[in-house]
């Protein structure tokens, strides 16, 4: 297991052919420079490019490869936020003019103080990391098919649109055809328009008139109902 430099510390390193895995007891952060460095951290594999990070928990086993070269940026830190980050990847397209500076600054005079003056600003994007992830999971609110059902099959006289169905679950039109397609296995308009096939079906084997049930779910003659009973099946 390598020991930590010391905490906080950053440093450009460049990758090459496979090295033999290891780990420590410091947390490693990652951010990709140029090149693609592919990890594999707890027989989990990954491929930093630019525009990207990865975090390395402390005690992970892990070794890297880069066929053709990679540059990375990279945090060596025991701070107790970054101990909570999972191995993963991270977004840093918006550091990107940063690592790309700090790359071209490589072996001039200045280049070790001007790492570290990057440092806090590493840190405080690796911190608002840490903070999400901590951050309790969003609970989805839940569809309860059966009374929208009900309530819409009361109403497939009226021009019902998604928007309409969706601001009785309270979602977006977006939102509820994604739910829709997940929970039904139908956009959202393909299951308004199945409603009105089975309800007008329904109907039917109740003795309705083809003319009747048409109007009562939202066709505008018999025809239509037809039409649209062929087209579903």
């Amino acid at each position: 297991m390598s020991a930590a430099p010391s905490d906080g510390r950053l440093s450009l390193r460049r990758y090459g052919a496979q090295a033999a895995g290891h780990a420590h007891d410091h947390v490693q952060v990652l951010w990709a420079c140029r090149g693609v460095l592919s990890l594999r951290i707890d027989r989990r594999a990954l491929d930093l490019a630019p525009g990207t990070a990865c975090v390395i928990p402390a005690q992970a086993w892990h070794g890297y490869a880069a066929a053709r070269g990679s540059v990375c940026l990279v945090l060596d830190t025991r701070a107790a936020i970054a101990s909570k980050l999972q191995a993963r990847l991270l977004d840093a397209r918006p550091l990107g003019g940063l690592l790309r500076w700090l790359e071209q600054a490589a072996g001039t005079p200045r280049a070790e103080a001007l790492l570290q003056s990057a440092r806090p600003l590493l840190q405080t994007c690796l911190d608002d990391a840490g903070q999400a992830s901590m951050a309790p999971p969003r609970v989805r609110r839940a569809i309860d098919w059966a009374a929208l059902q009900g309530w819409v099959d009361a109403r497939l006289d009226l021009p019902l649109r998604v928007a309409d169905l969706a601001a009785r679950v309270h979602l977006s039109p977006t939102q509820f055809t994604v739910r829709c397609i997940e929970e039904q296995g139908l956009p959202a308009a393909g299951w308004l328009r199945q409603r009105r096939v089975l309800k007008a079906q329904e109907l039917r084997r109740q003795g309705w008139s083809a003319e009747r049930a048409a109007l009562a779910c939202g066709y505008a003659s018999a025809s239509a109902l037809i039409a649209a009973t062929r087209r579903a099946q």
